[in-house]
């Protein structure tokens, strides 16, 4: 429900009411990884002048996959990646135009592959150039 101050204030006085407790819109802030990881030195306008500018992603869609598709194949073009990955789930058929498997992913103790893929998805949108 969205109410104004004076509507929170009078909602509260009724006896009725217990708590009022504030909603806030949800934010994704991943700079912290970004400083990290160094992700965000190529978002640097002088640091790319050679390169045409900063990189900011504007206009890229990015997809990134875990584990859950483990029966993708490597594959780069969407015809070689629609062939190669005949088997995937329907869901995916003849929408994937890239898989690259990385050898530097860890297993966790269920034997399932663990990846930082918030990470990777936004190191992804930053190589792309506006």
């Amino acid at each position: 429900m969205i109410a104004s101050p004076k509507e929170i204030e009078f909602l509260a006085s009724q006896d009725y009411v217990e708590w009022v407790e504030p909603r806030y819109s949800p934010s994704f802030n991943d700079d912290v990884a970004a400083t990290l990881n160094g992700a965000n030195w190529v978002s640097i306008p002088s640091n790319m002048a050679g390169n045409g500018g900063a990189l900011t992603g504007d206009g890229v869609i990015v997809a990134v996959m875990d584990s859950g598709l483990d029966t993708a194949v490597e594959c780069t073009g969407l015809s070689s990646c629609t062939s190669a990955n005949s088997g995937i789930n329907q869901d995916f058929q003849g929408r994937i135009v890239g898989v690259q498997v990385y050898d530097n992913l860890c297993l966790s103790g269920d034997g399932q592959i663990v990846g930082p893929m918030t990470t990777m998805a936004m190191v992804h949108t930053l190589q792309a150039q506006s």
